[in-house]
């Protein structure tokens, strides 16, 4: 991706190596580690925000600009992308303890596109990533162990996740 802060605001589609689906959606930001992207995950529907990891970002894909560009259109008439940034992408810790305290848990991809874990930051430091770790019954069910660098991408502010959070936050660990 071109190091340049013009493509902000921009409808792009982003192929991330060894998914078979691409990420689509509103460039946030990014940095020389993370790309924020405003998620588009079907139809005309914004779901929360992901970020990807960089160095799994394999490229833009454009095979679809004619859908992409009524998809973006559609977008934008709803009001998107929205102008403010959400939280900031400095490192993975200010990431993590950024939605953390804002959203209260976020989800990670490591190798499978579809499997995912869910959590809240408890403890980060360069080999390990601890997190209180939330099932999809809304259950908090201890502390899971992680190693940072396997993290491809991050979501968070989603449905799922805010659906999970309206009971798991009465008793969300401390």
């Amino acid at each position: 991706m071109k190091k340049s802060k013009s493509i902000i605001g921009s409808y792009l589609s982003f192929k991330v190596r060894d998914w078979k689906d691409p990420i689509k959606g509103f460039l946030v930001d990014y940095n020389d580690e993370w790309i924020l992207i405003l998620n588009n995950p079907q139809d005309y529907i914004i779901d929360g925000y992901i970020l990807l990891r960089f160095n799994y970002y394999a490229r833009i894909d454009n095979r679809n600009l004619l859908k992409d560009a009524l998809t973006e259109k559609i977008l934008t008439l709803k009001g998107f992308p929205i102008k403010t940034l959400p939280i900031p992408i400095d490192d993975l810790k200010t990431i993590l303890s950024s939605i953390s305290k804002k959203y209260g848990v976020f989800a990670f991809h490591r190798k499978p596109q579809y499997k995912f874990r869910v959590g809240k930051l408890k403890s980060l430091d360069k080999k390990q990533l601890v997190i209180d770790a939330l099932d999809p019954d809304a259950e908090w069910i201890g502390t899971n162990q992680f190693r940072p660098s396997d993290i491809r991408t991050i979501e968070f502010d989603t449905d799922y996740l805010n659906s999970l959070m309206i009971v798991a936050k009465k008793k969300m660990p401390k």
